[in-house]
């Protein structure tokens, strides 16, 4: 995953794919509510260019250090299991909690659990335990460590190396980052700069003679995101923006002799804008009008026009230096999710939709926030609730299975209907339809060249088993998905459910049907593409 991730991003042509869609009237289902018309025209490729990136580490998750000062359980076969069906990949582990989280590699003992926002300590043993899952699950672990004690992260860093060596196995340590959303001045930066070349040392000496096994240095896990009266006409003038940009710049002008990295994190909104409230206990209280937000695709852009700010800051500031720009922490809503959103299908439409947005931007790395842990898990609300995978879990692994790495430019009339065109994992062609229309729903005419060849649809919808003429906005709020109409479950241990398309109708070969608030991938296996 590692020569993957400093490779650079080529571009090649691409060829057109008109896709001309028709609004249908028909319902979904039994007794649903009664479906708009619409029609939109879409274009797949007409710049012809096709961006490369890798799906293993756009799919890439998070652990918030917080879950660790809890006593999360490594050793949990479950959890074991459920992650590794998600590798290859990076997982980090990280958060505001790192810069908290010191290290006691001696001690044997296990780490008594603490309390979130504490100071506390983890033990060799408990190091142990995490360093033995990310073998056991192939998962490449990128691991944040506590700023401004530059000898204690070096501790850890050669206990680790030891362990590596006396084990006789490759490194599972894709990377460190340093200190986690900190913001300052040129002062701070210089700061960083200290440490970070301390630490960089002792990377050097740890792995002397293991250049390839050496881990990589990243930083500086900036957070970047409007602020709650910002709209996304205006971000641009956003101060808080502004502020998190220019630290960007001078970190990297000041640091870019020590990174192989720089990290960022963005977070669409906080709770409070879609009329709900942070950290809310369980029960939660049901979502208001204001989540219309989060299928908003002019609230969805702005992550994309992010990314675009903080890589040409980057590129700028790093004096021709080339440094690869990763976004290690994103999800829809911060501070540990929504209940009934970012564990829900309601962020299964920002997940996809976020995926084919940095594809196109050959994004190198990116990490869902959370693996594990609170609201916005892919397993569950722990400490609250037990191992259950949610929507997104099982998004990411068909996203996963069956896209492979590039990224065909989308042309689209109507932005509540995104499509993101990929080269497929098994060659041909993948696109994606995902619908940001809570009333509208479309019937997609298939150009002849693609009706060649089989279709072979991937539909993904709430599962629901509640009242039949609800909404598509209340349905979205399931925490379990259908695919193709049939409910996605593992089995007790972990096990993943066949996940098989649905070949197209020899009558409907040519037309693709897109429900309202819903996500479809379509195969097109035979399919070629000048780029792919």
């Amino acid at each position: 995953t590692k020569a993957h991730m400093m490779a650079a991003n080529g571009k090649m042509h691409a060829l057109a794919l008109a896709l001309v869609l028709a609004g249908t009237g028909c319902a979904h289902g039994a007794a649903q509510p009664h479906v708009q018309h619409g029609a939109v025209s879409i274009k797949l490729g007409a710049s012809g260019d096709v961006v490369r990136f890798d799906p293993l580490l756009l799919t890439a998750t998070t652990i918030d250090v917080c879950a660790l000062k809890l006593g999360l359980d490594f050793t949990d076969p479950l959890l074991t299991t459920l992650a590794g069906h998600l590798a290859p990949s990076v997982l980090r582990i990280g958060g505001t909690d790192q810069n908290s989280f010191h290290y006691n590699m001696p001690n044997t003992r296990p780490m008594s659990p603490c309390e979130c926002s504490m100071d506390c300590t983890m033990t060799g043993r408990y190091w142990d335990e995490v360093l033995a899952f990310t073998a056991r699950t192939g998962l490449d672990l990128l691991f944040g460590l506590a700023p401004w004690n530059s000898t204690n992260a070096i501790s850890l860093i050669d206990y680790t190396a030891r362990q590596q060596s006396a084990a006789g196995s490759a490194s599972t340590i894709f990377g460190y980052s340093y200190g986690n959303e900190e913001l300052g001045d040129a002062a701070l930066a210089q700061r960083y700069l200290t440490d970070m070349t301390a630490v960089r040392a002792g990377l050097v000496k740890a792995y002397a003679g293991k250049a390839a096994a050496r881990p990589l240095l990243v930083g500086a896990d900036t957070g970047v995101g409007p602020r709650l009266s910002t709209l996304p006409s205006n971000y641009s003038q956003d101060p808080y923006i502004i502020e998190h940009l220019a630290w960007i710049k001078t970190f990297v002008a000041v640091c870019s002799s020590v990174l192989d990295a720089v990290s960022w994190h963005t977070y669409d909104f906080r709770a409070r804008e879609i009329g709900t409230t942070d950290h809310h206990p369980l029960p939660y209280p049901p979502l208001g009008d204001n989540v219309s937000k989060l299928w908003d695709p002019e609230y969805l852009a702005v992550a994309g026009k992010l990314s675009d700010n903080v890589t040409a800051v980057v590129n700028a500031a790093a004096g021709g230096k080339p440094i690869p720009v990763w976004l290690t922490e994103t999800n829809s809503v911060c501070h540990q999710g929504v209940f009934n959103d970012t564990n829900a299908f309601l962020n299964t439409l920002w997940l996809v939709n976020r995926l084919g947005m940095m594809a196109q931007r050959g994004v190198p790395l990116m990490a869902r926030q959370s693996l594990i842990g609170f609201n916005y898990s892919l397993l569950g609300n722990y400490p609250e609730e037990p191992l259950v995978p949610s929507p997104d879990y099982y998004a990411t692994v068909l996203y996963r299975t069956l896209v492979g790495g590039g990224s065909i430019e989308v042309e689209t009339s109507n932005p509540r209907l995104p499509v993101y065109g990929y080269c497929g994992k098994a060659g041909g062609v993948v696109a994606t339809f995902v619908s940001l229309d809570e009333s509208v729903g479309h019937d997609v005419a298939i150009p002849i060249f693609l009706q060649t060849g089989p279709r072979v649809d991937y539909a993904l919808t709430p599962h629901w088993t509640g009242a039949a003429t609800a909404a598509a906005r209340e349905r979205a709020t399931s925490r379990a998905i259908d695919l193709n109409g049939a409910l996605l479950q593992v089995t007790a241990a972990g096990g993943l459910p066949a996940m098989e398309g649905k070949p197209a109708p020899s009558g409907r070969k040519g037309t693709v049907t897109v429900p309202p608030l819903s996500v479809l991938f379509s195969v097109f296996p035979a399919a070629t593409h000048a780029g792919c």
